[in-house]
């Protein structure tokens, strides 16, 4: 039976016939219980209700806090914002009017941005001046991540750092891509470098460490027989011919650089660095056979004198007229094991 419901009802002045229907409209202030087929309603909270929902519990329809997504999870209702930062839960965060399960996955679940765990070139390392086959053409780039899933599609680019251009952009995180690196100039020693950039899941972009080229003058080595000569006759001279006789080293002689000559008591050996390096000043194999480098040239002086100043050419073709130390000993002599040539 339809019914329009007055301002304020009571037990005493309601009552629903058996078997009927009942149809409310308007605005009702219960006083007391209503009660439908055994079940009452309980709209006593004991404090404000504001936000709260009708449940159903132990048989009893009563106001309760709002729950997420019909799951009858229960949202927070205490104190905000978070003061404290806890996992992947800032400070500030505001927790009111959220379910529990969210807060619990901010805290728990924190969001891993992907990083580029390694990155080169096929061509990384050190390489000598002039070397035609190096710098230029088609290079394989390799790249690793962590975090995969979280880096976004065809967003991977790979940046030539010296040069300040892009050689390649929209590439898949597939770790691996093949690409022209142009032409490099290389005339003289130079330092090159590339990078590979991203895009994570959020939209932010991570970068990985530079893969660097160098390209530098080797020092060479040699030794040379004096055909049972006495000592100091026949002692090489230094020029094109001694360093084209050498083997080249593709390595810094800034530093200590350690030779093994192999030679015998028949040989005299010698060594040469580009006059940029630092000028060796002792030879050393162990404790009891080491001395000093320098002094004029004599069978009777140091085993190394002092050097001589050439200008040569690369043996293989790649640079002209480059200034080298040339250090060749002043008497043969045989040295089985590595020695080490220091700047001090």
């Amino acid at each position: 039976m339809p019914f329009f419901t007055r301002p304020d009802l009571d037990d005493r002045e309601f009552k629903q016939l058996t078997g009927s229907t009942l149809t409310m409209s308007g605005t009702t202030n219960f006083v007391g219980t209503l009660k439908a087929k055994g079940i009452e309603l309980d709209i006593s909270t004991g404090g404000t209700s504001v936000g709260y929902v009708l449940t159903l519990q132990n048989s009893k329809i009563v106001l309760k806090p709002p729950t997420g997504g019909g799951s009858g999870e229960t949202r927070y209702t205490g104190a905000t914002p978070a003061t404290i930062s806890v996992g992947g839960l800032n400070v500030g965060t505001v927790l009111t009017g959220r379910s529990i399960s969210s807060i619990l996955q901010q805290m728990l679940v924190v969001y891993q941005p992907p990083t580029f765990t390694t990155f080169s070139i096929a061509i990384t390392g050190q390489y000598e001046v002039g070397n035609p086959s190096v710098f230029s053409g088609t290079k394989t780039f390799t790249w690793t991540t962590s975090n995969s899933p979280n880096v976004s599609g065809n967003s991977i680019s790979v940046l030539d750092v010296t040069s300040g251009i892009t050689i390649g952009s929209g590439l898949p995180n597939s770790g691996t891509a093949s690409l022209s690196i142009h032409t490099v100039t290389n005339i003289t020693p130079i330092t090159h470098s590339w990078k590979v950039t991203g895009i994570n899941s959020t939209g932010g972009t991570f970068i990985s460490s530079l893969s660097t080229m160098n390209s530098i003058y080797p020092y060479f080595y040699g030794k040379v027989a004096s055909g049972g000569a006495p000592p100091g006759v026949y002692r090489p001279t230094a020029n094109q011919t001694l360093i084209n006789s050498g083997t080249a080293v593709v390595a810094s002689s800034t530093g200590t650089i350690t030779i093994t000559f192999s030679s015998t008591s028949d040989d005299y050996f010698w060594f040469a660095i580009p006059s940029t390096s630092t000028s060796k000043t002792i030879w050393y194999v162990n404790a009891l056979n080491s001395g000093s480098i320098g002094g004029g040239v004599s069978p009777g002086g140091n085993l190394f004198p002092t050097y001589d100043t050439v200008s040569i050419n690369s043996p293989s073709g790649y640079w002209s007229g480059v200034s080298y130390k040339i250090y060749i000993t002043n008497y043969q002599s045989a040295v089985a094991s590595a020695m080490e040539l220091r700047n001090s």
